[in-house]
C-alpha cells in the first residue's frame, strides 16, 4: 500500500509505503471465525507521522499495491482545526 497526503494548494507533504502485511488467524478475535476461513471487519495500517501545524483541509489517496502495479486507489478528505 501506499499513502499520499496532499495539503490545500495540492503540495505533496507525504508518500510512504506501508510494508506488507498477513491477517493470520492470531490477529482477528474467534468470533470472527466461520469453518476456517477468515473473516474480519477491519484492520489497522500505520504510516509515517505527519506534525500539522495550521488548520487546513488535506487530502489523502491510498493505492493498494501489487508487484509495483497500482490496483485501485482510494481518496479521501479530512479539514485540521487547531485550538487557539
Amino acid at each position: 500500500m501506499n499513502t499520499k497526503i496532499f495539503n490545500s494548494e495540492n503540495e505533496l507533504l507525504l508518500n510512504s509505503d506501508t510494508p506488507p502485511f498477513i491477517l493470520k488467524r492470531d490477529d482477528i478475535s474467534e468470533d470472527k471465525l466461520m469453518d476456517n476461513t477468515l473473516y474480519s471487519s477491519g484492520f489497522d495500517l500505520q504510516t509515517a507521522q505527519l506534525n500539522i501545524f495550521r488548520s487546513e483541509d488535506f487530502r489523502i489517496e491510498i493505492s493498494l499495491l501489487s508487484s509495483g502495479a497500482v490496483l485501485d486507489t482510494i481518496t479521501t478528505y479530512f479539514m485540521s482545526k487547531l485550538s487557539s
